[in-house]
């Protein structure tokens, strides 16, 4: 026979998830091994999808009303239809109409509730810690932002707010899970920005980086986006992301296209314009017309392996856009039940452990 490690640290160490979750039932021994977080880990950083971005989309985090789902997509089924699945998720009974979902990164969704808890959770295994967070009398309008800083193996809360005294000033709080300290940032470019329309929707991850689009302050709904690098903390304007014209401003919102970041502009004719920003600085466009009727879309995923994009179309239907075909297919997906707004994020399914993410609860 093998030896145990052996077959842990060069076999198992390569096995796809699900396979994984039936191995646990092999053995107490199995069990432990397979639950521990640096086999987690360590899982993840052998997975294909450990790079600072995974551009291909093969999974999906979806909540609708209190209600939570996984979509997993397979370029292979014709019925794309069948893979979504219901978790069942009790947070110490806090109430789910007063948690959000911030983001998801390595496998770890970070959620807040306004009772004045963040949540760390992994629906895979469907384990999750809670942390206090404290409530700033001083502050309103919060935007937040999650993420994970490689070098120092750290993962980051940010917090931007408007202040109550000065309603012009942006106050910056961001959250080490490592050491479970909060600090003040300060940074002078957010001086001429305000928070208008920002509070909608949360920082959007990108390779280490939370990117916003913030209102210039006294500007006629002019725009920039900033990016908040987790490592440096600090902020930078993108550039040549946000074009001046004016006739496709009627809804933007960002979004990441084949792990670059993109915007989306619906025009007011329903015509959905996305412009993706490639790391040479270049902008390439996807523009998908009225024919489609996807005038609604408010949030963009992209890409599969097969080149094909989810959308969120209206309130409550998850699609899928195929832009390589002619013409180009619009397919739905989900119409979800119940009132208000889905919430889609890309998910990269994974072991790790939320207990891993504290330096405190080790």
């Amino acid at each position: 026979d093998l030896p145990h490690d052996l077959i842990t640290h060069c076999i198992i160490i390569r096995l796809p998830i699900k396979s994984l979750l039936q191995c646990k039932s092999i053995s107490k021994q199995w069990y432990s091994t397979l639950s521990s977080p640096h086999f987690g880990i360590t899982h993840f950083k052998f997975s294909p999808f450990y790079q600072p971005f995974n551009p291909i989309i093969c999974s999906l985090f979806v909540n609708s009303g209190n209600d939570y789902f996984i979509y997993s997509y397979n370029d292979n089924d014709d019925e794309c239809n069948k893979g979504l699945f219901k978790l069942d998720v009790d947070f110490d009974k806090l109430p789910k109409d007063k948690i959000f979902v911030i983001s998801s990164c390595n496998g770890l969704l970070c959620l807040y509730c306004s009772l004045g808890y963040l949540i760390i959770w992994n629906p895979v295994i469907n384990q999750w810690i809670k942390f206090v967070c404290p409530m700033l009398e001083c502050c309103k309008n919060s935007t937040w932002g999650f993420g994970y800083v490689s070098c120092i193996d750290d993962y980051k809360v940010v917090r931007m707010s408007e202040s109550k005294v000065n309603p012009n000033e942006i106050l910056v709080h961001v959250l080490s899970l490592r050491t479970e300290i909060w600090k003040q940032v300060y940074d002078e470019k957010l001086c001429k920005y305000c928070l208008r329309g920002a509070s909608l929707s949360a920082g959007l991850l990108i390779d280490e980086t939370l990117y916003w689009i913030m209102y210039r302050q006294g500007g006629d709904y002019e725009q920039d986006v900033l990016g908040f690098d987790l490592g440096f903390e600090q902020f930078n304007m993108v550039q040549n992301l946000v074009q001046g014209d004016s006739y496709l401003g009627w809804v933007r919102f960002l979004c990441c296209m084949g792990g670059c970041l993109s915007m989306s502009r619906v025009t007011n004719r329903g015509n959905v314009s996305i412009s993706m920003l490639k790391q040479s600085g270049q902008v390439d466009y996807i523009g998908v017309y009225r024919d489609l009727d996807l005038g609604l879309c408010c949030s963009a995923v992209g890409f599969t392996r097969d080149g094909k994009f989810f959308i969120q179309l209206g309130e409550r239907e998850l699609g899928l856009v195929d832009p390589n075909c002619s013409p180009k297919k619009y397919t739905t997906l989900f119409k979800f039940k119940g009132e208000g707004f889905i919430d889609i994020k890309s998910y990269i399914p994974s072991l790790v452990s939320p207990s891993s993410v504290s330096g405190m609860q080790e």
